[in-house]
């Protein structure tokens, strides 16, 4: 049978949503329960989050031309039974884009995503822009390899709807904001500046990466080319470990004791970690 991959209980999993996808990219235990069924309650600060994220995507008026794609896309949206380990949403919620993963010319499952926060259409190519919200005065930069994973996977999703609608990806970026709306920083995905780099890296250093996971996170921000192929066989690697949970790459320990509730509770890694 067709797969991604299979939980604890050896039921399979066959669909799983972008932002779980690049939660891995924080930590691997959390993702993977998330990835099968495990979700937490919303919090004040998510709340948060999605009020400025609407305010943000009601703010800009389109223009004719974007309204016209906006239409285009809207059109590949589809409605999909959440299930177990899939999206987590409820039925009325779950209009989403999906985009199948393939393994030998076959199809084994599907990746899902409501899309991005913004895009704006330029002479040479769309670019897809993303929202962060904080309550601090500077960016967790290790939650940075994070959101550049989510962005590329739904650039990843969108690429071939867009390409349709006849269109190119001219760049994704990440727009830092504080919870009044303040801009903070801004990252583009395809053009990580140097010094952006230097900080990112010196800033996982300090916050304790494991070796293993810190060099995935380096090879992530080094490679900041979008290509189906990059993207897709990053996908491939994290749905492997995932089908062996015994292989999911342990985060830096501060995540660990800064973690709560029931993902705290059911991480095999601490689990382990106590025996």
């Amino acid at each position: 049978m067709l797969k991604l991959f299979r939980d604890r209980d050896g039921c399979e999993i066959k669909l799983i949503r972008a932002s779980t996808l690049a939660l891995y990219w924080y930590c691997a235990s959390k993702a993977y329960q998330q990835a099968t069924g495990t979700e937490s309650p919303p919090t004040e600060a998510t709340k948060i989050g999605t009020r400025i994220h609407n305010a943000i995507s009601v703010a800009r008026p389109l223009t004719n031309a974007e309204r016209e794609l906006e239409s285009v896309l809207k059109s590949y949206m589809i409605k999909v039974d959440a299930g177990k380990g899939s999206t987590g949403l409820s039925d009325t919620e779950n209009m989403v884009y999906m985009r199948p993963i393939t393994r030998n010319g076959k199809i084994v499952g599907n990746v899902v995503s409501h899309g991005v926060d913004d895009f704006r259409i330029q002479e040479d190519g769309v670019v897809l822009t993303e929202y962060k919200t904080t309550n601090t005065k500077q960016i967790d930069y290790y939650k940075i390899s994070t959101a550049l994973f989510q962005v590329k996977v739904y650039a990843w999703i969108l690429e071939p709807f867009l390409k349709t609608a006849g269109y190119n990806i001219k760049k994704c970026e990440i727009i830092y904001l504080k919870r009044n709306g303040e801009f903070i920083q801004q990252f583009d995905i395809y053009n990580l500046p140097v010094n952006q780099f230097n900080i990112l890296t010196g800033c996982m250093r300090q916050a304790g990466f494991s070796e293993e996971h810190y060099n995935n996170s380096l090879a992530l921000l080094r490679n900041n080319t979008f290509t189906l192929e990059n993207v897709e066989s990053d996908i491939e690697r994290i749905l492997q470990q995932f089908n062996d949970p015994s292989k999911l790459i342990a985060p830096a320990k501060f995540k660990c004791y800064i973690c709560k509730g029931v993902f705290k509770e059911q991480c095999p890694l601490q689990r382990n970690s106590k025996n």
